[in-house]
């Protein structure tokens, strides 16, 4: 089953049905909805100060809220395992910059990988993952 995307965005294809959802790693999150879209939400480990506001993590009590976040859109399919995304929007680029990256569905293991530099060995789990293969 595939995901029809909608006109308004800049997908050239439609979004195979098993990439959809939410998927987790240790201080990650990667979203992709039916309509295209990708966000993704991250630890920059980074901590906010007077004069770094922007892409680090700030802390409130035990609270930690992620500093990274990206979006972009699905913008090719290559087949019902692998994707391109197109990320247009960064708060950490030194992390994960702009650009189109592969996005590839691991069956195996029900978790998607990002191709983009140090995110490659970084995968997001979805329910049905092994335990601890996301992180801790």
């Amino acid at each position: 089953m595939t995901v029809t995307v909608s006109p308004r965005h800049s997908a050239a294809a439609s979004v195979p049905a098993g990439f959809v959802g939410t998927w987790y790693g240790h201080g990650r999150v990667l979203t992709v909805r039916a309509s295209g879209t990708v966000a993704v939400d991250f630890r920059t480990y980074v901590n906010c100060t007077a004069t770094i506001t922007t892409g680090c993590d700030r802390t409130k009590g035990s609270t930690i809220s992620d500093g990274g976040h990206v979006s972009g859109t699905v913008t090719r399919v290559i087949n019902s395992t692998t994707v391109m995304v197109t990320l247009t929007e960064t708060t950490a680029p030194s992390q994960l910059a702009e650009g189109t990256y592969r996005l590839g569905h691991d069956l195996g293991h029900h978790a998607l990988a990002l191709f983009a530099g140090g995110w490659n060995q970084a995968p997001f789990c979805g329910p049905d993952a092994p335990s601890g293969y996301c992180g801790a």
